[in-house]
């Protein structure tokens, strides 16, 4: 269970903190070296829980929701309401609490003999997985491949560094590898920030494979017989 904690919030964070929960959710044994003993590999049942709130900032703990961990996470938005009984003190707190134990053997009951709707039934984990919308939007919005559109558009495209005049109309093309090579060099705009989004190998073309994903009408890949080149194109137009 995570609450409330303050982790490192960039990307290579992110990423670590993403590989962990899937060693979680996916893994069904777990190894337990008590001191001075032997290891031991036993079978266990675990779910992890993370609560934060919901301005960006703070929802930057989560990890990139790529294809590896979309189906192994699910993100709910809880909105604040009355409490069903009073709390106020101590006493009443306590109270809150024992009528909360008194009725998790009815809870447990009814969750071992409820039957999932097959609306929300997955294949791996039983139930689908599920992510609000609005924390979605957010979410992608931070995304690194998210970023490097912004960099895209304002350097290949000037978009937001000029006249409207000056926005380039005429659709880019070239490999991962110019496209990393051209925000990256000396007379890039923003070559500090696309330098830090570069961070491991083959990071443009795995960020413009999320990208077309997203917006194939911007982003196409064509693959010849030695090369896989992109297209890309201009803010507001398709290909």
């Amino acid at each position: 269970m995570v609450e409330d904690e303050v982790p490192l919030t960039d990307i290579k964070a992110r990423r670590k903190f993403g590989a962990h929960i899937k060693q979680i959710t996916a893994t069904d044994e777990a190894l337990n070296h008590a001191k001075n003993k032997h290891a031991l590999m036993s079978s266990v049942f675990r779910r992890l829980s993370i609560s934060c709130n919901d301005e960006p900032e703070n929802l930057l703990i989560l990890p990139p929701l790529d294809v590896s961990i979309r189906d192994k996470i699910s993100i709910f938005k809880i909105n604040g309401g009355p409490m069903p009984m009073p709390t106020e003190t101590d006493e009443e707190r306590k109270a809150f609490r024992t009528a909360i134990h008194k009725s998790l053997p009815g809870y447990k009951h009814y969750l071992v003999n409820s039957k999932i709707p097959d609306e929300i039934r997955g294949t791996r984990y039983a139930v689908k997985e599920y992510q609000h919308p609005d924390i979605l939007d957010v979410l992608n919005a931070l995304s690194p491949e998210q970023r490097l559109e912004d960099i895209i558009d304002a350097c290949l495209f000037n978009t937001g560094l000029g006249p409207v005049e000056q926005v380039k109309a005429k659709p880019w093309e070239g490999s991962a590898t110019d496209l990393e090579r051209e925000l990256t060099n000396d007379n890039s705009l923003m070559k500090h920030e696309a330098r830090k989004l570069f961070c491991f190998n083959n990071a443009g073309g795995t960020y413009l494979h999320r990208l077309s994903n997203r917006k194939p009408e911007k982003y196409r890949q064509v693959r010849t017989h030695d090369k896989r080149l992109w297209t890309i194109a201009p803010p507001g137009t398709d290909l």
